[in-house]
């Protein structure tokens, strides 16, 4: 699960991982331009829409990875809240051992 395939660093990632044959799933938000939704599609990357701000949404769409990785960036509303609710689902999915999200941050 690759969050943040929209914007430019994690467009690379998402695009590179495919083309090698990876199955990459990527998090997005629900308003993705269409041309890079048309982009991410074309080299194979399944997108799965998810409002960030809903806890219940990220975890769902998290289900059945087999890691989580963020690209996420801006201002607090993504680098804090979205990345914990990310970081929630890793959890909930046992993918970070014994982290846990209430020492992940401010």
């Amino acid at each position: 699960m690759l969050a943040g395939a929209s914007g430019d660093l994690g467009g690379r990632i998402a695009r590179t991982l495919a083309t090698q044959g990876a199955q990459v799933r990527a998090l997005v938000r629900t308003s993705i331009p269409a041309l890079k939704r048309d982009v991410l599609e074309k080299t194979g990357v399944e997108l799965v829409a998810v409002d960030l701000h809903d806890r219940d949404d990220v975890v769902s769409a998290c289900h059945g990875a087999l890691c989580v990785v963020s690209t996420l960036n801006g201002l607090r509303d993504v680098v804090i809240d979205a990345q914990r609710r990310l970081l929630e689902a890793a959890v909930a999915f046992g993918f970070c051992g014994g982290l846990h999200p209430d020492n992940a941050g401010p």
